[in-house]
């Protein structure tokens, strides 16, 4: 994802144990990608931050850049999207802080 040649535009990490440290590093390479117009994330435990840092990226908000991306189209053309990205989430546990945030008192 972070190579500027990177032409992948579908990735699937569904069930991978993707958690919220990992999404982090996730959403950075998110930021730099070019190419990927959909992602599947499905049953991870992302976590309220890792969700909203990955769907930050996916629109462009945490880049200096413009969050205008360019595409290819499957005939090869090249289209203009504002941030055009796929994300599904199914499954997550979104609305649950992390362990490592709990406070017992």
């Amino acid at each position: 994802l972070k190579s500027p040649d990177c032409s992948i535009s579908w990735l699937n990490l569904g069930h991978n144990r993707i958690h919220e440290r990992a999404a982090s590093v996730l959403s950075i390479r998110l930021e730099e990608n070019k190419s990927l117009r959909t992602l599947i994330l499905d049953g991870n435990p992302l976590g309220r931050s890792g969700c909203r840092r990955i769907l930050n990226s996916c629109l462009g908000k945490n880049s200096d850049s413009s969050a205008e991306r360019i595409f290819t189209d499957p005939e090869g053309e090249q289209a203009e999207s504002e941030g055009t990205i796929q994300v599904s989430m199914e499954g997550c546990n979104i609305g649950m802080v992390s362990g490592s945030s709990f406070d017992p008192s």
